[in-house]
Formats: C-alpha cells, sequence, structure tokens
C-alpha cells in the first residue's frame, strides 16, 4: 500500500526487522497477501503470483504494508488479537510484533517515514451496551491514524466519514493519499486529507460494463506509477485478480489471476525512493483533566524555509507546520510549547529519545509527528496552627487536628492530588501542615479546614482564614488558624512559686491585722 511511506514521527522509527529484497524480483511486481496467512508476488502485466510463504501463526489479516526505507514488511493480525508484525518477505513468517491494541487496520500506507492506518473502530459513537456483532460499518466508526511500527502506539487524526476503507495508496508526486472504500460495500476511490482524516469520493470503481465493484481488498501504486487493485471476496466478479485503475474515471481493467482466492493486502517492494521535497511535522496536544485552552507551540529548524514558526493548538485540533528549500538529510528540528501555567508537558516524538521537546536530526522529506501531553499539576495548601494563651505558665500539648474538604477537584484526575479530603496534624506551636488539589481549570476548586480533636480543652476558636480557599491551576495557598486557650482554675507552681505566694499571703495577713486593730 505504499508508494511512499511515511511515519507521523510518534517515535523514533526502528525498524523491527531489516531485510535485503532479492534483485530477481521485477520493477512492476507487487506483494499480495490473504486472511489465510499466503504470501506472494504478483506480475502487474499478467496477474500471476508466485507463492512466496505462509504465515501459519496468524492469518496475514487485513493488510500489508512495505517500508522502503527501512526495508521491512509489516502485516496487521486482527484475529481475536492487534497485533503489527514484521514478516520476512523471503518466508512469509513472522519474525516479531507489537501490540497496538485498537481494531483492524484496513488499509496501511507508508509517507516519508509516517505510517499511516485506517480502522475500524466499533466502539466509537455507540452506546456502553454496544455489542461488537451488530456493528454496522457506519462512517461514524472508520479514523485514519498514525502508528509507530517499533511500538504500536498511535495519534488518532480523525473519522474518514465514510463506509470502511480497505486500502490506501500514496501517491508522493502528486501529494495525494487514496483510498478505497469496500469491505461488501460497492467500491469507491477516495482521498484521503492526511490533517483531518477526512475522506472524499472521487469516482466510483466500475468494470467496462459500468457495473460498480463490490468488493476490493486493497489499492497499491507500482513501480511504473500505475494504481492496482485486488479482489477481496469470493462470490464476487473475478476473486482474487488483479486489476489497473484509471483514476481519472475510476474504470478498472482486470489483469490476471493472482492464485489466491481472495487479497485482502498490496504492497509494493520496491519503493521508488523518492522523498518529498517539504518536511511536514503534524503537532498534536493532550491535557489531562482535557482543558480545551489553546496553547502556543513552536517549531524551530536549523535550516530550510521557515527557520521558525509559532502558532497556537488546542486539544483535538491539531496543526500541521510545513518546511521547505533544506538539502535532504541535513535538517533539524525541534517542537517547543509555551507550557500553560499550573501544567507539566511532555513530548512523545522526534528522534533523539528526548521526552522535554519533539527533537529531530538529519530529516528527510516527508511527514513526522508530536504529541504534546500537559498533565496538571498539584497546588499546594498549607494551614498553619498557631496558639496563643492566655496564661504564659500553662503549658499544654499543643496537639491538633484538621478535616480539610475541596469541592470540584480536576476531572479525569488520577494520583496524587485527586482526592476531595483528608486529615491534617499540628503538634506544636505553631505547627504546620500541608495538603494537595489539582484544582479544575474553569470555575476553580474551593477548599475548607475544620479543626476537630483538639487535646486541650477550654479553647476559643478564633477567626481564621481556612474557610472558602479558591485556587485554579498554578496557584499556591495558604492560611492560618488562630486559638485562644482560656485559662481556668489554678495554675501548677513550683516550690519556689509556692514559696512566694506563702509570702504574698502572709504580708496580706500582716496588713490586715493592723488596720482592724
Amino acid at each position: 500500500m505504499n508508494k511512499r511511506i511515511v511515519f507521523l514521527g510518534i517515535s523514533t522509527l526502528v525498524a523491527a526487522f531489516v531485510i535485503s529484497h532479492s534483485s530477481s524480483i521485477l520493477a512492476d511486481t507487487l506483494w499480495a497477501g490473504d486472511q489465510n496467512g499466503n504470501l506472494i508476488s504478483v506480475d502487474t502485466n499478467t496477474g500471476a503470483g508466485i507463492p512466496v510463504g505462509q504465515e501459519t501463526e496468524f492469518p496475514l489479516s487485513t493488510e500489508i504494508e512495505f517500508d522502503p526505507i527501512t526495508q521491512t514488511l509489516y502485516s496487521d493480525e486482527f484475529n481475536g488479537f492487534t497485533n503489527l508484525h514484521t514478516i520476512d518477505p523471503a518466508t512469509g513468517q513472522s519474525t516479531g510484533f507489537v501490540s497496538h491494541g485498537c481494531c483492524a487496520y484496513t488499509g496501511m500506507e507508508f509517507v516519508g517515514t509516517t505510517l499511516y492506518v485506517t480502522n475500524i473502530d466499533p466502539g466509537m459513537g455507540k452506546g456502553p451496551e454496544f455489542d461488537p456483532s451488530d456493528f454496522d460499518g457506519g462512517p461514524t466508526a472508520i479514523f485514519l491514524d498514525v502508528v509507530d511500527p517499533s511500538t504500536g502506539m498511535s495519534v488518532r487524526i480523525g473519522p474518514t466519514n465514510t463506509p470502511p476503507i480497505s486500502g490506501l495508496a500514496y501517491d508522493a508526486d502528486a501529494g495525494i493519499m487514496y483510498g478505497v472504500t469496500a469491505g461488501g460495500a460497492p467500491a469507491d476511490l477516495v482521498s484521503v486529507n492526511l490533517d483531518t482524516g477526512n475522506a472524499t469520493t472521487l469516482v466510483p470503481l466500475t468494470d467496462v460494463t459500468g457495473a460498480q465493484l463490490g468488493a476490493v481488498g486493497s489499492i497499491e501504486f507500482a513501480q511504473n506509477g500505475v494504481l492496482y487493485g485486488a479482489v477481496a471476496m469470493a462470490g464476487n466478479i473475478n476473486p482474487g485478480w488483479l486489476f489497473s485503475i484509471d483514476i481519472g474515471t475510476g474504470v478498472v481493467t482486470f489483469i490476471g489471476d493472482t492464485g489466491l482466492p481472495s487479497i485482502t493486502g498490496l504492497t509494493n517492494p520496491d519503493g521508488d525512493g523518492v522523498i518529498s521535497e517539504f518536511a511536514r511535522f503534524l503537532v498534536s496536544k493532550d491535557f489531562s483533566d482535557d482543558n480545551p485552552a489553546e496553547v502556543e507551540v513552536t517549531l524551530t529548524c536549523n535550516t530550510g524555509l521557515p527557520l521558525q514558526q509559532t502558532t497556537t493548538i488546542a486539544e483535538g485540533d491539531p496543526v500541521n507546520f510545513v518546511v521547505g528549500d533544506f538539502e535532504q538529510g541535513e535538517l533539524n528540528c525541534e517542537v517547543t510549547e509555551n507550557v500553560p501555567l499550573g501544567y507539566t508537558a511532555s513530548y512523545l516524538g522526534g528522534n533523539d529519545d528526548n521526552d522535554t521537546t519533539c527533537a529531530w536530526e538529519n530529516l528527510l522529506g516527508g511527514q513526522y509527528g508530536c504529541v504534546i501531553n500537559n498533565d496538571l499539576d498539584e497546588v499546594e495548601i498549607e494551614v498553619t496552627k498557631v496558639w496563643i494563651d492566655e496564661n504564659p505558665q500553662f503549658s499544654p500539648s499543643n496537639v491538633a487536628e484538621a478535616e480539610w474538604f475541596c469541592q470540584n477537584v480536576a476531572n479525569d484526575c488520577d494520583g496524587l492530588g485527586c482526592n476531595n479530603s483528608g486529615e491534617l496534624g499540628f503538634y506544636g506551636n505553631p505547627d504546620t501542615d500541608s495538603f494537595f488539589v489539582r484544582p479544575d481549570w474553569e470555575d476553580g476548586t474551593t477548599c475548607s479546614v475544620v479543626e476537630v480533636n483538639i487535646a486541650d480543652g477550654g479553647v476559643e476558636v478564633d477567626d481564621s482564614d481556612c474557610q472558602q480557599i479558591l485556587v485554579f491551576p498554578g496557584d499556591s495557598a495558604a492560611c492560618t488558624i488562630f486559638n485562644t486557650r482560656l485559662f481556668e482554675g489554678i495554675p501548677t507552681l513550683s516550690h519556689y512559686g509556692l514559696g512566694i505566694l506563702a509570702l504574698l499571703m502572709l504580708g496580706v495577713a500582716l496588713v490586715a491585722s493592723r488596720r482592724f486593730v
């Protein structure tokens, strides 16, 4: 499914398996796969297929794709598992896999180093009682994603708003990603917007009689620049046959039987190596608390034009930077963010293994990607307890406890600072304790502190500023609780104090006796 393949750079693409494909493969040869694990090479002049090998551990489910840059063949498994395999093109056997955890990848295509996939996500747009067996293949569940084939991690670009897309093929010269709708539905040739995922119907695929095809398993450009397709399902006209497509009219010309009863994947084993003269950087972001705020992001490069670009980005609204006029292999770029107050940023993307930015070195043209995650920081609320004693000779324990309560804690909060209540302890005069909260970005979070279990009696609670504390992301807060201890009863004195008291009492008695004599 590739005329060129690109990974929209979620992270460094590391080839899981590198091969040197045989020079005996002709320029106008495609590889084809089916759900029974068969891998064949197909002559585009005759349609005849030559068996390469068969994977018996899992079906070569819905698509295969070859990366001409790393010389790696991939296949997606959808057999109760969701794994992206690397395939030995000499034997057809899996050499390893990564799990992607999504769904069936029905179309796969590299553009430069970025791997685009279309998938059917049956849970999207459905209620909690959704039964996958009832899935109708509606357009609300068909998406375009970008996948890192070294990790299986993906970034969702957007819905295609079409029936399932069973194949992708990129025209590097025209800069157009083509797709085909099929899977039992009438087959249409579509163009797919790589920035939004939305697909636009171009023409129906018809045979020379005008009858529309009903089951196309995949499409792919061959080295000769012709767009080819293959019939997917047995029972349709010419099952397992290869055909060419007139992009302008949608009319297909059947070439010949590949020997497989049904084809689900096509790919070009001899990518033409043409790299786009432009480098594109798709940047998306995610707030841990779904904050919709716009944040400023900047792409800075060492060469090319422009050297620096700045724009704003919000969650669910990715932006695409484009750089041109650079020497291939000499382009270094970096994406940074003006991190919003109260959040910590982490970056996923680039080839520098650094999560403080998305940075790339020695780039060729193509598509690269960066995901910026903004995690909500905790706000510390510091509470100080101060005792005021009416009698300085009174020596209490200074022990007290308090409870704190917060309203409107951040949505989608996880971990420390996500609770809405807790306890504090004070053991000195003064003494300080703290609690942490992750505030709501929209209305803020209101917290209050109430004393409980004060150890010494005779206490008046004076006014404090620990009620209705309002905090927002990036804030800090502090308050003080004052207590006055009332002196009640006779204090305990030392023997020196008792002696002084006795002398004072004696003096009072003497004065009284003289006065009344």
